[in-house]
């Protein structure tokens, strides 16, 4: 249940969602389901950044501002490289 909801959320979110590599699609599930899918406020710049390079499938470009956080940063990283294979 809780994937499929966040499933149809990314869809809602990342335009061109369904297009994308399946690595970059599970990358992009990850992101929405810790941080959510608003694109409201300062401190959600790269998520509006990362939602602009989805639909072209900029998938270097979408992982170039994530935030900072501890642990974050790995997961981050480790989200990006699965998103950079085939």
């Amino acid at each position: 249940m809780t994937l499929a909801r966040f499933w149809g959320l990314c869809q809602r979110t990342w335009p061109g969602f369904d297009n994308l590599r399946p690595n970059a699609q599970a990358a992009l599930l990850s992101l929405t389901f810790n941080r959510g899918s608003s694109m409201v406020g300062g401190n959600r710049r790269e998520m509006r950044n990362i939602r602009d390079m989805t639909a072209s499938k900029d998938y270097a470009g979408i992982w170039r501002n994530t935030p900072d956080g501890p642990g974050l940063i790995r997961r981050r990283e480790a989200e990006a490289k699965l998103m950079l294979t085939q």
